[in-house]
């Protein structure tokens, strides 16, 4: 433990505990985990720290903050000037990852995957999320996913809607060919799964025109 007993029994003070068995389990405790133990209402929500505006500082006061930062917390702060746009990078990656996103590429069937408009889902999302994300109808009309990505052994391999995505993983959703018509813009038109092809005066019935363009997993190509 990173604790003694007497620091136990001085916490236990604290709180008017003067005659308790108290057990431990695991080899890291802290102060800090007898304490939150014994409030019982504590959590604890992820966080940085991000100090602004060391363009204002020299080099050395600089090293001197995040030294201090480093002692006290057990951190590396994240150094920042929105001003001169300096390490924004950085403090937007941050962000990201501790409000547990994950960046989800979809690749319409036999086309190439957009990878410039990743599609952001929370961490332990589901091919079932991504498919109610994208259009309600979907789950229903579900066959199976196709994923390249780390979530899978092998690429391209088919997995169900309970199977959870990983950042990164590229996309293909499978859908049964199935004709109806439906009402899109007053105009009469048939879908198959995801696509659909309009049907106007003057051209065949299934011909694809400007006006209605083939749209897979909710977006145009």
């Amino acid at each position: 433990m990173n604790i003694d007993i007497e620091e136990v029994r001085a916490i236990l003070a604290e709180s008017k505990v003067m005659n308790a068995d108290v057990l431990v389990r695991g080899s890291n405790v802290t102060q800090d985990d007898i304490i939150d133990a014994m409030m019982g209402n504590r959590m604890y929500i992820p966080a940085f720290i991000a100090i602004n505006k060391v363009d204002l500082v020299t080099e050395k006061e600089r090293q001197e903050v995040e030294n201090e930062m480093r002692e006290k917390y057990g951190v590396d702060p994240i150094m920042i000037s929105a001003h001169a746009g300096y390490n924004i990078d950085k403090l937007q990656e941050a962000i990201y990852e501790h409000l547990g996103f994950v960046r989800i590429y979809m690749k319409p069937y036999g086309e190439e995957a957009d990878m410039e408009e990743p599609m952001i889902m929370r961490k332990g999302s589901t091919i079932e999320d991504i498919c109610r994300r994208l259009h309600r109808d979907f789950v229903d009309q579900f066959r199976y996913a196709k994923i390249w990505g780390t979530s899978v052994k092998h690429d391209a391999a088919k997995v169900g809607l309970q199977h959870k995505v990983e950042d990164g993983d590229i996309v293909t959703l499978s859908f049964p060919i199935g004709l109806k018509e439906v009402a899109l813009n007053g105009k009469m038109a048939f879908t198959f799964g995801a696509l659909v092809l309009a049907r106007d005066e003057g051209k065949e019935d299934g011909d694809i025109t400007e006006e209605f363009k083939p749209i897979v997993c909710g977006r145009n190509f």
